[in-house]
């Protein structure tokens, strides 16, 4: 029998350490990939917080400008009206200009209507202030009407002090939406450095998860190995890894079992061969020298049977006796001689039928009830029938003499998962201990009071010719026996058929 070897078609399966590996490698993968699309992610929404930022303290520049224009502004026309002249008028017009366009700026930083509208009433405000400074206080001036010039520059006042008020309420409103948007960025930073913390500190826990587990898995499961193969190296083959699951190791396990299961049947194999050599040597040896005298005694049995004188008794036993030795050494010979076999295909449902019926005319069923059931209608298989027929007719002799009378005998004839004939006969008689179970198919080992014990062995040697097998265990709820032969099956039938 060849030694068990992992199936082609498993070879390009995936490594199941290659497996947990990727699939560890992976999740520091996805781990790294999340970081990174929360940075990414944290860094858009800062560059956003940033922007807001930035565009709020330009808002604020620009209320800060327009303030300080503002109020530039009304200096100049109070140093134009202190000198009582146009000599200040060209550099107050640009100063006109520059508040004009800080207030055009600061509304253009408005992004909301309640700030347009503010920026708006300012700009109103400031135009009002140089119209009215322009259209009424400079004639006033040139005419020198001192009292009206007082008056409209009181008036001018009132009129900066209420754009310089609404300047700044607008300026607080950016500094407030500043420092929310500041608040806002300074979180983002925050969350986005601890999630990469906790993040990047994950994939390093789980690199040092993988890395333990899977030395761990490995070395307990190497070391499993080792101590498998060490003691199968020391010689004890009934050692088995049992080591599960469904990575190389389990497989490697599975193979080494599987050689130690098929070495321990080589061995036992090899063990039962070398005792069938012995007992060949030991028989062909002594067959010629028995033989001879048990002829002589034979022979002289019916001679003195010819006798008057004579006593039957004593021959009767004398020549059971002789006949006894006769059967053992041609036993042994069957047993030590190689098994010839004429192969032929045959249906061994009708085989079991013919065995049965032949039992049943010869008597050595009396008393018993025998029935013969099959699966299918035929098992075809291909065997020397004559041999099967042997091993056949001694189990089924050796269960009729089991079971007492009117006990039941069942001859089933099936299929087993792997497309193996099995025959098997079942028997309601008294079984077999477990002890010589065990031995029941070596030589010289029988239950049966003056039995040889070399019939069943003769049985296993030619089963294991045919390469099948025969084995013996409790028929079940009855407490009998049950030996079951199995041996490849070429074809079966398709219905079920039952004979009593």
């Amino acid at each position: 029998m060849p030694l068990a070897a992992v199936p082609a078609s498993d070879a390009p399966r995936r490594s199941a350490v290659a497996r947990r590996l990727v699939l560890a490698f992976g999740s520091n993968l996805a781990l790294f990939a999340i970081a990174l699309v929360v940075i990414l992610r944290a860094m858009s929404q800062l560059d956003t917080a940033d922007a807001e930022v930035g565009h709020f303290d330009r808002a604020k520049h620009a209320g800060h400008r327009v303030a300080a224009l503002v109020r530039e502004q009304y200096i100049h026309q109070a140093h134009t009206i202190i000198e009582g002249n146009r000599s200040h008028l060209d550099h107050y017009s640009s100063i006109a200009k520059a508040t004009s366009d800080a207030v055009i700026a600061m509304r253009a930083a408005s992004d909301t209507a309640d700030e347009r509208a503010r920026a708006n009433e300012i700009a109103v405000l400031v135009r009002k202030n140089d119209e009215d400074f322009r259209a009424e206080t400079l004639p006033a001036i040139e005419r020198g009407e001192i009292d009206k010039v007082r008056e409209l520059h009181a008036a001018t006042e009132l009129v900066v002090v209420r754009a310089l008020d609404t300047v700044e309420e607008l300026s607080m409103r950016f500094e407030e939406r500043s420092e929310a948007a500041q608040a806002r960025a300074d979180r983002l930073r925050m969350r986005t450095r601890w999630t990469a913390l906790l993040c990047f500190g994950l994939s390093a826990l789980l690199v040092v998860l993988t890395a333990v587990l899977t030395t761990r898995s490995i070395s307990s499961r190497v070391a499993a190995l080792r101590a498998a193969a060490r003691e199968l190296g020391r010689g004890d083959l009934k050692r088995r890894t049992r080591l599960t699951g469904t990575d190389e190791f389990a497989e490697i396990a599975h193979g080494i079992d599987e050689m130690a299961a098929d070495l321990e049947r080589h061995q036992e194999q090899i063990l039962r061969a070398n005792r069938l050599a012995s007992i060949g040597q030991v028989a062909a040896g002594v067959a010629h020298e028995i033989n001879n005298p048990l002829g002589v005694i034979l022979g002289y049995v019916k001679t003195m049977r010819r006798t008057p004188a004579r006593d039957d008794e004593g021959l009767d036993v004398i020549e059971e006796e002789a006949n006894q030795c006769r059967r053992i050494v041609e036993g042994l010979l069957d047993l030590a001689r190689p098994q010839e076999l004429s192969s032929e295909t045959f249906d061994l449902v009708a085989l079991a039928r013919d065995g049965v019926e032949r039992l049943e005319a010869s008597g050595a069923l009396d008393g018993h009830d025998v029935s013969v059931r099959a699966d299918t209608t035929t098992v075809i298989v291909t065997a020397d029938p004559g041999r099967l027929r042997q091993v056949f007719v001694n189990i089924l002799t050796n269960a009729a003499e089991a079971t007492p009378s009117g006990g039941k005998i069942a001859v089933e004839i099936a299929s087993n998962a792997e497309g193996a004939a099995v025959l098997t006969v079942r028997d309601s008689g008294t079984g077999i201990p477990g002890a010589v179970r065990a031995r029941l198919f070596e030589p010289f080992v029988t239950t049966k009071r003056g039995g040889v014990g070399l019939g069943l062995a003769i049985a296993q040697s030619i089963m294991e010719a045919h390469r099948g097998r025969i084995t013996c265990d409790v028929a079940g709820g009855d407490g009998g026996t049950a030996v079951h032969i199995t041996l490849p099956a070429k074809q079966r039938g398709t219905s079920s058929v039952e004979q009593t």
